[in-house]
C-alpha cells in the first residue's frame, strides 16, 4: 500500500536524478520514446504540481492532467527548483493525516487518495528511472520504494491504459531485478 514515505521516497529517488542531468541537453532521448528529456520533465513537473494544487482543493480539471499537455507546457525556472517546488506541495498535502480518507472533488472526484498517492510514486518514479537512463546514471530505484511501486502498479495498470498511457509489458527473464521487472510492466524497455 502506498504511504507518506513511499511518496517520498519517490520524489527524494527523481530529485537525485534531476540534480544528476548535469550538461546533458534537454533534447537527449529518452526510454519514454515519445518525449526528450525536456518533455519528460515538463510533464512529470507539471502533473506532479497539478496533482499537489488538486488535492489541496484547488479546481484543477482533469483534462490539465493530460499527459501530452503537461509534457508540452514548459515548466518555470530550472528543472531542479521546478521539481523542489512541485515536490514540496506535494510533501505538505501528503504530511496531512486528514488527506488520505478525505473525499476528493474536482479531478480527483470519485478517486481515493491512495490511489492518487499511488499515480505520483508511479509516474515520480517512472520518470526518474527515464532520466537516469537518459543522463547515463544508476537507475536502480531503491527497496522498498521499488516493491511498493511496483505492487500499486500491478493493481492499478488495467489492460485499457495499456497503448494510451503505457506501452505493452515487456518480457523479462526470471533473473531480472526489481527496478527493471517494474519498468518492464510499465512498458520501458529496461
Amino acid at each position: 500500500m502506498v504511504s507518506e514515505n513511499t511518496v517520498y521516497s519517490a520524489l527524494d529517488f527523481t530529485a537525485g536524478k534531476i540534480r544528476g542531468i548535469g550538461d546533458v541537453p534537454l533534447t537527449a532521448s529518452t526510454p519514454c520514446t515519445e518525449w526528450n528529456l525536456g518533455q519528460v520533465l515538463n510533464h512529470m513537473i507539471n502533473a506532479l504540481d497539478l496533482m499537489g494544487r488538486g488535492l489541496a482543493g484547488e479546481g484543477i480539471d482533469r483534462a490539465s492532467l493530460d499527459p501530452e499537455a503537461t509534457a508540452a507546457t514548459p515548466i518555470s525556472g530550472a528543472p531542479e527548483a521546478a521539481f523542489a517546488a512541485a515536490a514540496a506541495r506535494a510533501r505538505t498535502v501528503f504530511a496531512d493525516p486528514g488527506i488520505w480518507d478525505r473525499e476528493l472533488t474536482g479531478a480527483f472526484s470519485g478517486d481515493c487518495a491512495r490511489d492518487v498517492a499511488g499515480v505520483v510514486v508511479g509516474d515520480v518514479t517512472a520518470h526518474g528511472w527515464d532520466i537516469a537512463r537518459a543522463t547515463g546514471q544508476d537507475e536502480t530505484v531503491p527497496e522498498p520504494l521499488v516493491d511498493e511501486a511496483y505492487a500499486f502498479a500491478r493493481g492499478f495498470l488495467r489492460p485499457e491504459l495499456r497503448g494510451a498511457l503505457f506501452g505493452p509489458e515487456v518480457q523479462l527473464g526470471p533473473d531480472a531485478t526489481k527496478t527493471r521487472q517494474l519498468m518492464a510492466f510499465l512498458g520501458r524497455q529496461p
